[in-house]
């Protein structure tokens, strides 16, 4: 069943360049002047820090 969710590395490359386009990580591979389009295999993936946005409703808090 594992084998049902393993990814060949091309689509596990080309999987990081789109969450890296969605802004979901860190695209470490296209550091400085590189061409790169996807990671290799000594490139670290981190995950982007969530922006959090807070509102409040200030009638809720008044009352």
């Amino acid at each position: 069943m594992i084998e049902t969710f393993m990814l060949r590395k091309t689509d596990a490359k080309q999987v990081c360049a789109e969450l890296a386009k969605e802004g979901l990580i860190e695209n470490t591979w296209r550091v400085g002047a590189s061409r790169k389009t996807t990671p290799g295999e000594d490139d670290i993936i981190n995950l982007t820090q969530p922006s959090v946005t807070l509102s409040v409703d200030t009638a809720a808090v008044a009352s």
